[in-house]
């Protein structure tokens, strides 16, 4: 009777363990990191409305997401000690001016937390889309050169995401990591993309960069992939997947120019 006592103890202990498992995952805060890619993609017609268009649609999920964190809290009549987080970012291009650090600060906003926060994140979240127009008329002053999306992983990747978070990149691009042709013979092996007859060059693969991202919890979304060859978007997913596997990132997801809505709802605030 004891050892059957003693089993039903240690199942219940074991199921409470697991159930609080399952609740610490449910409620894990989540981590938006957007990359814009402000190459010379931008100076496609109407590119730079869409990309506009995009940032709103991201902006108002993630409001949503905020939304109904702040209705757990009143629920609960508690505070839920995490806050979702939203952050823009520019990957560099060579021999361009660098985007003044005021705009770059204002491209982020947190979760108050707290229900009588929200006005103030209210104001935050328009002041990020009031810059986020500044932001591309300040690229299009210079001629651009390529955006460096892989330094912006070997160098900066780490800045922004965060452990215990589900850390989200959406990256705005069209898949090609190509720079001027001066810029890309000097570039490192590994470190762009190669076109061959209009097709990309699966022969050269990106190399990892030194610090890969296995300690975090990552997902990523690529949209407005723009094919030069209608041909060529599974090779665009297999060279960025397999990419982006190496170094950790295994759950990936593409989307060909316009076809962003659904990915990114779905990306954000799953069913």
């Amino acid at each position: 009777m004891k050892e059957m006592t003693f089993f039903v103890i240690v199942c219940v202990l074991f199921l409470g363990i697991l159930n609080v498992g399952a609740s610490t995952q449910g409620h894990q805060p989540i981590n938006i990191i957007v990359i814009l890619d402000t190459s010379d993609r931008i100076s496609q017609d109407g590119q730079v409305k869409n990309d506009i268009e995009i940032v709103k649609e991201i902006v108002a999920q993630f409001d949503n997401l905020v939304k109904k964190h702040l209705q757990q809290i009143d629920v609960s009549n508690e505070s839920i000690g995490y806050a979702h987080r939203l952050a823009f970012v520019v990957p560099d291009q060579p021999r361009t001016p660098a985007i003044p650090p005021n705009l770059i600060r204002a491209l982020e906003i947190r979760d108050p937390g707290a229900g009588n926060g929200y006005p103030e994140f209210e104001n935050h979240k328009q002041s990020l889309l009031s810059q986020v127009p500044k932001l591309y008329d300040f690229v299009q002053q210079s001629q651009q050169t390529g955006s460096d999306i892989w330094g912006w992983f070997q160098d900066e990747a780490h800045d922004y995401l965060r452990k215990g978070y589900q850390n989200r990149i959406i990256c705005l691009s069209d898949g090609y990591l190509i720079f001027d042709n001066d810029i890309q013979a000097e570039r490192p092996k590994g470190t762009c993309m190669y076109i061959q007859g209009g097709k990309i060059d699966m022969s050269k693969p990106l190399v990892p960069v030194d610090k890969g991202f296995t300690d975090y919890s990552v997902s990523f979304l690529m949209v407005e992939i723009d094919m030069k060859d209608q041909g060529d978007f599974e090779n665009m997913k297999k060279y960025w997947g397999t990419w982006l596997e190496k170094i950790g990132i295994k759950e990936t997801n593409f989307a060909k120019r316009g076809r962003w809505l659904r990915k990114i709802q779905s990306f954000i605030l799953p069913e």
